[in-house]
């Protein structure tokens, strides 16, 4: 996580998948029951993927492909904080860590740019 945090961070190009994506797919190799592959993971992910779109004020798609800038991190960051993500996240094993990261200001975080606040 943290190479992948790092690459993107630095400008490398993110491509939307379907499925588990760098950041996943390790601990689905050494989880037993995986939550990337439980029934619900498809309906949220179209719908995250929407909500990203809404953000960004623009398609996004699977196989899309571009940089995580401090903008699009920034409009990410401020739509999941003001909520706009509740109806993709609400089933989500991972949403309490977010919402405290969120509430924190994102502070600690590993996707952040040298120039940005720890």
């Amino acid at each position: 996580m943290t190479a992948t945090a790092g690459r993107l961070v630095s400008g490398a190009t993110a491509e939307i998948v379907d499925g588990p994506d760098d950041i996943c797919a390790p601990l689905c190799r050494v989880e037993e029951h995986p939550h990337c592959h439980e029934a619900t993971v498809p309906e949220r992910d179209r719908r995250a993927l929407a909500l990203v779109a809404a953000a960004l004020g623009r398609p996004v798609g699977t196989g899309d492909r571009f940089v995580l800038d401090g903008m699009i991190r920034a409009r990410l960051r401020a739509a999941y904080r003001d909520g706009a993500f509740e109806p993709a996240c609400a089933l989500c094993e991972w949403q309490p860590l977010c919402r405290d990261i969120a509430a924190g200001g994102y502070a600690g975080t590993l996707f952040r740019a040298a120039d940005e606040p720890a």
